[in-house]
């Protein structure tokens, strides 16, 4: 992809990583960079697949109602 055909707004031009939360919890860390989310991922699933890859990587996992931003 060249900058000349670079749409920010075309979501097809995204990639989304979805990592099961239990994932992160596991690597003990406050925070992560791009390569450990890229390398934790199971897919790169594309903007039309992503509502369905969320919900198979949330299947089984704990839900914790605390806000993580207060």
């Amino acid at each position: 992809m060249t900058h000349e055909n670079y749409n920010p707004v075309d979501l097809g031009q995204w990639l989304f990583y979805v990592v099961k939360r239990s994932t992160f919890e596991r690597l003990g860390s406050a925070s992560v960079g791009l390569a450990t989310v890229v390398r934790s991922a199971k897919s790169d699933p594309v903007w039309a697949e992503l509502r369905k890859t969320v919900h198979r990587a949330a299947e089984g996992e704990e839900i914790d109602e605390t806000l993580w931003w207060s």
